[in-house]
């Protein structure tokens, strides 16, 4: 993310910013436990106790837009519909007007999301730390 203050050009700064969103959100979304059933479905831990409000919006905002637009089309964001009459009298063609989403145009705060990063990161590895040491516990 670092990358992302230079002077990319902004297709680039789109691929980053949308493989960030996608990659920070994906521990917060439920998934399949594979087929020897031993994925965690969804990151445990509330990002609102570990994040400060702030952070937390951002958070939110991260999620929805990879939920509505990233990794699904909503139709409410990325509206797409065909336009009445013919392109040409002798054509059997259409129109289709879309609404196209730009990620560079929500503006996000990049140091903030960097900082969510590195909070989310210290939480997983607390965690990995607390659950390493139950398990040699247990073990003993």
């Amino acid at each position: 993310m670092h990358a992302f203050h230079s002077r990319l050009r902004a297709a680039p700064k789109r691929a980053i910013l949308l493989a960030a969103i996608i990659a920070y959100v994906r521990p917060f979304t439920q998934s399949r436990s594979g087929i020897h059933k031993k994925a965690t479905s969804a990151l445990s831990g509330n990002p609102r106790s570990i994040l400060s409000e702030q952070e937390h919006l951002l958070h939110k905002k991260l999620v929805a837009l990879r939920h509505e637009v990233l990794a699904h089309s909503s139709y409410d964001r990325k509206s797409t519909s065909r336009v009445s009459g013919r392109v040409s009298s002798v054509s059997r063609g259409f129109i289709v007007r879309s609404r196209p989403f730009d990620l560079l145009a929500e503006r996000i705060d990049i140091k903030l999301f960097c900082t969510i990063c590195e909070k989310m990161i210290n939480y997983c590895t607390d965690k990995l730390f607390e659950l390493n040491h139950r398990l040699e516990s247990t073990n003993s």
